[in-house]
């Protein structure tokens, strides 16, 4: 199946592109590859800076060891334009002679098209990066949980790089005002948000069309870490466990108000999957961010709160607050005695934890994105920021790949969404 050597080269590779997908994953047009990658067409192609790069980026999405292939064939690359011309002409031949053959498809391709200059300059940013500071979005005020826990990593990464990394708050309209900047940045890996999983899975749910969408305008690179969080009461509440808390709140229906910092937070996410899971109703009380909705509890304007497990804990152990469960999946060891609402509710899907993570623009570099990756990853797992921390209340899990994170992320956004629809929560302003 021979081509003459003059050709377009976009026009070649998309319609590869074409063959691929309809013969691999039932898609028959580049139309149908944007809705299986979750991406609008203008968005893969700025993505990758041409199609070349993105029938590549494409295949990175399924197959994780492109990146060891990529390697391989750009070491060995001697003339990128014959070599994409030559493996096009084969992997066509290869996938039209029949169904069942596009495993080492994948392989054959991904090494082909690294051969591009696409993949110099990826290969190049993986070794310089980072070469200046690092800007790292923290979407919320300084002080809370996320913020802290971004400064952690910020100081051990800036120790190992050599480069500033750049802790910036922008706070504002439920996280979404700083992450948009991010969206908007350049995607050369020198701007980064730090935000909840949830938040981005909840607040398209919450307060409809936003200028952004976290699936298509940006990519996950790695967890921070994740904190869980504790239902409290004011003391002037009549009740020790979650049993009272029901109880009461069957002779008081919509009367007990709880805290929380805004709508679609979680706080309010906690309170709300509370009452699906008892058949109570509370009163929801939104303030203008975790330190007023603490203040509110602490003066007796509120009954209930789900804070953070660190900001709660001095407050119970100066008898300001009473402790009554944790809201994650395990006991606290700053509260040993303490059973989880999960437990006292006897519903093992009661599990409200913030989880924080890494993004960048959706078309930063792959190899940027898993130098990040690798960075986090062994800042969390130096002993002193464990104990940091254990002393915040926050706990890490196992590293997880940048499609891992992604993986997480759409999961809670389906479990939070059928939160949402069901207490059907709406709101025109964060």
């Amino acid at each position: 199946m021979g081509r003459p050597r003059e050709f377009d080269l976009n026009d070649t590779l998309e319609r590869a592109m074409q063959v691929f997908w309809a013969k691999g994953y039932g898609a028959t047009s580049l139309d149908d590859l944007c809705a299986s990658t979750g991406l609008g067409r203008s968005s893969l192609y700025a993505a990758f800076g041409d199609k070349q790069g993105l029938y590549l980026g494409a295949l990175e999405r399924y197959e994780s060891a492109a990146v060891a292939r990529i390697t391989t064939a750009l070491s060995n690359s001697k003339s990128p334009l014959d070599g994409i011309v030559a493996f096009i002409d084969r992997i066509i031949d290869d996938i039209l002679a029949g169904p069942g053959r596009c495993g080492c498809f994948i392989g054959k391709c991904a090494a082909a098209l690294m051969l591009g200059g696409a993949a110099q300059a990826m290969a190049q940013a993986d070794k310089t990066y980072p070469e200046k500071t690092v800007r790292l979005v923290v979407p919320w005020a300084a002080g809370g949980n996320i913020d802290v826990l971004t400064r952690v990593v910020a100081q051990r990464l800036t120790q190992s790089w050599g480069q500033q990394m750049l802790v910036d708050n922008r706070g504002g309209a439920n996280g979404m005002i700083g992450s948009e900047q991010v969206v908007r940045a350049a995607p050369d890996g020198y701007t980064l948000l730090i935000d909840g999983l949830q938040t981005h899975a909840i607040n398209p749910l919450v307060f409809g069309k936003m200028t952004y969408d976290t699936s298509r305008d940006l990519i996950m690179i790695a967890l921070l870490g994740a904190v869980q969080h504790i239902l409290v009461a004011h003391p002037s509440l009549p009740v020790r466990n979650t049993r009272d808390v029901i109880a009461l709140a069957k002779t008081r229906p919509k009367e007990i108000a709880y805290a929380t910092f805004g709508t679609g937070s979680m706080p309010h996410m906690a309170g709300e999957l509370f009452q699906q899971l008892t058949g109570v109703t509370f009163l929801h009380i939104p303030y203008k961010g975790g330190g007023p909705a603490l203040t509110g509890l602490l003066s007796g304007e509120t009954s209930l709160y789900w804070p953070g497990i660190a900001i709660a804990t001095p407050h119970i152990k100066a008898g300001k607050l009473r402790a009554l469960g944790v809201a994650g999946k395990s006991r606290s060891e700053e509260l040993p005695d303490l059973p989880t609402l999960a437990e006292q509710l006897k519903a093992p899907a009661y599990d409200v934890t913030s989880i924080f993570a890494v993004m960048a623009p959706a078309a930063t570099q792959r190899t940027v994105v898993g130098k990040i990756n690798a960075g986090v990853a062994q800042v969390l797992a130096l002993p002193e920021v464990r104990k940091i921390y254990a002393s915040l209340g926050a706990t890490l899990s196992e590293p997880l790949s940048p499609d891992q994170t992604a993986t997480l992320f759409k999961n809670e956004s389906a479990r939070w969404g059928k939160v949402v629809r069901t207490a059907n929560i709406h709101s025109n302003t964060p």
